[in-house]
C-alpha cells in the first residue's frame, strides 16, 4: 500500500497530463484519498489549475468536494480555474455547485479574473451572479470594490464593464 507521499507523487503527473483513467483507477483503489489536501490543494484544485476538464468531471463524479478550501490561499478549486483562465472548467464547477467565496479579496474569483486582466472571465462570473459590489475593508484594501480594484490594476476595460453594470442597475 502506498503512503500519502507516494500516492501524491504518482497521481499529480496523471492529473496534469489529463489521464482521467489513471486518476480514476488510483482513487477507486484509494477512495479515502479523494479529498486529500496537499500543499497544492486537493486533486480537484490541481485538475482545475491545469485546465483538465476530463479529470475535473471524473473527480466530481467520484464525489470530490467542489468547495473544499486548499492551496496557498485556502480557496476553492473554482479560484484556480479562474486564475488560470480555464473557462470550461469554471463553467463545469459552477454547474456542479461551486460557490463564490467572497470572504477575503484573495479568495474572490472576480478579483482573480481582474488581476489577470481576463474580461471574458469577469463576464462569465457576472453571468453566474457574482456580487460585484462587495467592498473589502482590510489593511491592504481599504473600501475597495471590484471597480476600484480594476482601476488600481489598470484594467480599465474591465472597470468600464463593471461600471456599466452598476449604472444599468440604478436607472
Amino acid at each position: 500500500m502506498m503512503d500519502d507521499l507516494e500516492f501524491s507523487t504518482e497521481i499529480r503527473p496523471a492529473i496534469r497530463a489529463g489521464d482521467a483513467d489513471r486518476v480514476v483507477a488510483m482513487l477507486k483503489s484509494n477512495p479515502e484519498r479523494l479529498n486529500m489536501v496537499t500543499p497544492f490543494g486537493t486533486w480537484l484544485h490541481i485538475a482545475a489549475r491545469n485546465g483538465q476538464l476530463g479529470v475535473v468531471k471524473e473527480l466530481v463524479s467520484l464525489g470530490a468536494d467542489v468547495n473544499k478550501p486548499g492551496g496557498t490561499f485556502e480557496s476553492g478549486p473554482l479560484n484556480f480555474a479562474v486564475s488560470y483562465g480555464h473557462f470550461e472548467v469554471v463553467r463545469y464547477l459552477l454547474a456542479h455547485g461551486a460557490e463564490f467565496d467572497l470572504s477575503e479579496p484573495f479568495r474572490n474569483p472576480l478579483f482573480g479574473a481582474i488581476y489577470h486582466g481576463n474580461l471574458a472571465m469577469v463576464k462569465l462570473l457576472v453571468e453566474h451572479g457574482i456580487d460585484i459590489r462587495i467592498r473589502y475593508t482590510g489593511e491592504v484594501m481599504k473600501g475597495t470594490d471590484a471597480i476600484a480594484y480594476a482601476c488600481e490594476r489598470e484594467q480599465f476595460e474591465i472597470a468600464a464593464y463593471l461600471k456599466s453594470l452598476t449604472r444599468s442597475d440604478t436607472e
